[in-house]
């Protein structure tokens, strides 16, 4: 069990200073005790949640003693006291999802050019294949800590890059980082970052300890377009809860039932099952552009992760800032 305090909340309760950890809980099966722990104000929280159990804002806690399935809620850590005992069944890193979003700095594509992604708001009108189409929410979540996840949380929330030309034809125009859950838009299938990984051109960070995800919600599903290529809006899986800027208040027990997210009108496509084969010559195909393509600007792109924060102009070769 680890030893971080990150579970049950109390809003409006003063605060007190401690070390809280940053990052999050990882605690399947065993017994967490917690007493009236408290977080500074400079700090903030990911307190643990069943979909159920969304009263917290109301001061609504005297009855909760268990957490079923796991979900992370950010509030300001002034706002935030930890204030009973709780036997957590399950409660791993979910933070509603593992996240599935491009990173901060992206250029969308947009009807009067390319823009950071962070500076997008509702009503932007981003391009699709169809043509422009506006902007209904944008969501955001800042990850720390993440150096400290176990392995196998690490490979569902590190960053997936994707060198200049990595996909052919020029594309990205420049690098391209998403969540490794993010699909992309190739050859007229949807396929997760993560199953395109090659180790060379396509590869996943192994040094970065904080990211800032954001994703695009359109009034129905579609495909935007980011550095040149074509990768998905966000699709309703019963995750939004995963963003900081979620009005979970607002949100219904049936919006946070963990589902297969619709993505109505496109192929899907996994290593195993319907499309397997479509994938894997995809991937056999980037495997054999990878050895074409610069292998000293790839070296050199990969030791930049090792010296430029995700999400900074410089790592993403700013073209946006012109």
């Amino acid at each position: 069990m680890a030893d971080y305090a990150d579970f049950v909340v109390r809003i409006n309760s003063a605060v007190e200073q401690i070390t809280p950890h940053s990052g999050f809980q990882e605690d399947r099966g065993a017994v967490s005790e917690l007493h009236s722990v408290v977080v500074e104000a400079s700090d903030s929280m990911d307190p643990v949640w069943s979909a159920s159990l969304m009263a917290y804002a109301r001061d609504q806690l005297d009855n909760i003693t268990a957490l079923v399935d796991a979900k992370y809620i950010t509030q300001a850590a002034e706002r935030l006291e930890l204030t009973r005992s709780i036997a957590a069944t399950r409660a791993f890193i979910d933070s509603g999802g593992a996240p599935v979003c491009f990173t901060q700095g992206t250029c969308i594509d947009t009807s009067s050019g390319p823009v950071p992604i962070e500076q997008l708001t509702a009503g932007a009108q981003v391009m699709t294949p169809g043509g422009a189409r506006a902007v209904k929410w944008i969501g955001r979540r800042n990850l720390k800590a993440l150096q400290r996840l176990p392995e196998d949380a690490r490979r569902t929330h590190y960053p997936v890059h994707f060198a200049a030309g990595a996909l052919g034809g020029g594309l990205p125009t420049q690098r391209l980082s998403v969540s490794p859950g993010h699909h992309l838009y190739i050859d007229g299938v949807l396929i997760r970052a993560v199953d395109l990984i090659n180790g060379v051109s396509i590869f996943q960070d192994p040094v970065v300890d904080s990211v800032q995800y954001l994703h695009i919600e359109l009034e129905t599903f579609d495909v935007i377009r980011a550095h040149g290529v074509y990768s998905e809006s966000w699709a309703d899986g019963g995750n939004r809860s995963f963003f900081d800027n979620a009005d979970v208040v607002c949100l219904r027990p049936q919006d946070l039932k963990r589902r297969r997210a619709p993505r109505p009108g496109f192929e899907v496509v996994r290593p195993t099952g319907k499309g397997s084969e479509k994938l894997r010559a995809i991937q056999r195909r980037l495997a054999e552009l990878a050895g074409t393509l610069d292998t000293a600007l790839l070296r050199a792109a990969s030791t930049e992760l090792t010296e430029t924060p995700i999400g900074s102009p410089a790592m993403n070769g700013e073209a946006a800032a012109a």
